[in-house]
């Protein structure tokens, strides 16, 4: 009789032990998912921190480059009594000086109303439109 009355309670042992077992991995396993979320989430963060320094950077540059042309001409304004006009047009013709683009904006065979619009574009002053769009690009990225 003893023996059959010691097979409930090895039963009971056995199973008590798997079950702390199953809880000891469950537990376990909960933990390592909280640590794999947690490193996923300092990643993103880092990224979007990333993100954003070259974002501001970009700003910054824009900015100073505003700035430094403004500079220049206040500089050259105040050595020479005269105020040097730098438009936005030096930078955009400079880049395509023997394109189309510099061709049609000489002489222009169609399309009048859209070479009025880009020659008023390219006749904004370069440091305003430096400073403007900066200011503009820190606005939208919601500083």
């Amino acid at each position: 009789m003893q023996e059959g009355s010691e097979m409930p309670d090895q039963q009971e042992e056995v199973q008590s032990k798997s079950s702390e077992e199953i809880i000891a991995k469950v537990t376990s396993c909960f933990e390592e998912q909280q640590r794999i979320q947690r490193q996923a989430e300092r990643k993103a963060r880092k990224e979007q921190e990333r993100k954003e320094n070259i974002r501001f950077r970009v700003i910054g540059l824009l900015f100073l480059a505003g700035i430094l042309v403004l500079g220049f001409q206040v500089f050259v304004w105040l050595r020479s009594g005269e105020w040097l006009s730098i438009p936005l047009g030096i930078v955009m013709i400079g880049l395509d000086q023997n394109g189309a683009l510099a061709l049609w904006l000489s002489s222009p065979g169609s399309w009048y109303g859209l070479h009025e619009a880009l020659m008023w574009i390219l006749n904004l002053p370069l440091s305003l439109v430096l400073i403007g769009s900066s200011l503009i690009m820190l606005w939208l990225s919601g500083l």
